[in-house]
């Protein structure tokens, strides 16, 4: 399931704003469209076909300012029922972008290939207006700033719970290749102080699908986060070393989860709750650095379901502590044929290559 199959799921109305905002009259009219942020380019660039549906697309080439947005949507008159904003950044422009982007009947958000300036602008703030957003997307963007402005946040103050949540109303949130303006890196222990603690619980109870690639991933364990109806999460190609806290205990936090998306990282060892009963989960942690395989395998497998782990194209070693692993394999070939494909694993011990399935025995891994 991709991304794009997803996007099915949230709202027919987009086929309506791509018909609206990939035409050629309209990319004549957003060409000139440089520093957008007065009123007057909010009118022009944004229209409304069916009444209370407002689609509103910018080309931005110096900067663009949401805040500015939001104060001219509200003044709209009328009823609005549902606000779409697409924004893609050309030649290095910027837009001033606060985090979690509430504004009046904001449904759709894409925004493409922008620095994002004011992201923490709100981080402190009550939320000014109702969850709304059904579909986000953040795509190629990189986050400004300040490195003593992150490490006096960290450490002294509190995020509202507007900010540390978002949105809880998303269906769709697909995240790629975001970057901050510095490295990030742990700063230490809070300071233990009533003020700066924070325990928040956010429940996406529509999100269905969940995004974020090609990022370096943090984690904060004073948020709890939990989605009762996600199908799939991947967190592909974000160099993690060990698993997220979420994908390890996705039971806790997904239950209904089906596709567990860790490919193209930097894993080394895995463990992970037991399947739900009447539930299978398929966990791709293909290309990653993983050597050693846990014994116990087996348990991942019930009497109608299981955890079905992908270990393609990763550098395991060959022993007979992979023997557990191959009974993991054969269950999974006949009780599951539709996952064969990930059974074709294979181990690698002085400068040999074994098929799992067909080359290891209880005789031949002695050998090892």
């Amino acid at each position: 399931m991709s991304a794009h199959l997803a996007h099915l799921y949230v709202s027919m109305s987009h086929l309506l704003s791509h018909l609206l905002f990939r035409c050629p009259l309209l990319s004549l009219l957003l060409a000139g469209a440089a520093g957008i942020g007065t009123l007057d380019v909010f009118q022009r660039s944004c229209q409304t076909p069916i009444t209370g549906f407002l689609f509103c697309s910018f080309t931005v080439t110096k900067n663009w300012d949401f805040l500015k947005f939001r104060e001219w949507s509200n003044s709209l008159p009328g009823k609005i029922k549902n606000v779409e904003l697409y924004v893609k950044c050309e030649n290095g422009a910027s837009v001033f972008l606060p985090w979690p982007m509430r504004a009046r009947s904001l449904q759709v958000v894409d925004i493409q290939g922008c620095l994002i300036r004011g992201f923490y602008d709100e981080y402190e703030a009550p939320a000014n207006h109702s969850d709304s957003i059904v579909d986000l997307k953040i795509a190629h963007c990189v986050i400004e700033e300040n490195q003593q402005d992150h490490i006096h946040r960290s450490l002294h103050r509190r995020p509202s719970r507007s900010f540390a949540c978002g949105q809880e109303s998303i269906v769709v949130m697909d995240t790629q290749n975001l970057t901050w303006t510095f490295p990030r890196f742990p700063v230490g222990p809070r300071h233990q102080s009533h003020s700066t603690q924070s325990r928040y619980s956010c429940n996406y109870t529509h999100m269905i699908y969940l995004e974020e690639t090609f990022q370096s991933l943090q984690e904060d364990g004073s948020i709890r986060r939990r989605y009762p109806v996600l199908k799939v999460a991947t967190f592909s190609s974000n160099n993690l070393s060990c698993l997220p806290d979420r994908a390890r205990h996705w039971s806790a936090h997904a239950p209904l989860l089906e596709i567990l998306d860790l490919s193209n990282n930097s894993i080394r060892q895995f463990q992970f709750d037991d399947p739900l009963d009447n539930h299978t989960l398929y966990v791709d942690l293909r290309n990653n650095s993983i050597a050693d395989v846990p014994r116990n395998m087996t348990s991942y497998l019930k009497a109608t379901r299981a955890v079905i782990i992908d270990l393609r194209h990763n550098p395991i070693r060959c022993s007979c502590d992979l023997l557990n692993f191959r009974d993991y394999l054969l269950q999974i070939r006949t009780r599951f044929p539709e996952w064969q494909n990930g059974t074709s694993v294979y181990c690698r011990m002085n400068e040999r290559t074994l098929d799992l399935v067909t080359d290891l025995t209880s005789q031949t891994c002695e050998d090892y």
